[in-house]
């Protein structure tokens, strides 16, 4: 084999091999992220497992932050469900001062 068809080889074979890394990382990244997801889920879930009322509150937090109802995750077609709006309230809306709706009134508390 020529030189610089045996350097061309080691070249791509180096780039294939990094590009498996990578990806195998990546991947790992997104499993730990999805398990995450479903452990919030299902701890939320055993916490308030009334769903009509976890739904009417969610409703009236998502229709005071439009940013949160259009999230991803916490929004209200995000991988959390009904209890998205209870998740970014716990982890960030308590934080920045938003308000969860009062279960009597609908009323912030």
């Amino acid at each position: 084999m020529k030189p610089w068809r045996r350097t061309f080889v080691d070249i791509i074979a180096t780039l294939v091999c990094a590009t498996i890394l990578v990806s195998s990382g990546w991947l790992a990244l997104e499993v730990r992220r999805n398990a995450s997801r479903n452990d919030a889920h299902i701890h939320l879930k055993s916490a308030y497992p009334n769903v009509v009322e976890e739904r009417a509150l969610a409703e009236i937090y998502w229709s005071r932050h439009h940013d949160v109802k259009t999230h991803p995750q916490f929004g209200e077609a995000g991988g959390l469900g009904v209890y998205g709006a209870r998740a970014h309230y716990l982890r960030f809306g308590k934080s920045e001062r938003r308000l969860w709706p009062d279960t009597k009134n609908g009323q912030g508390r």
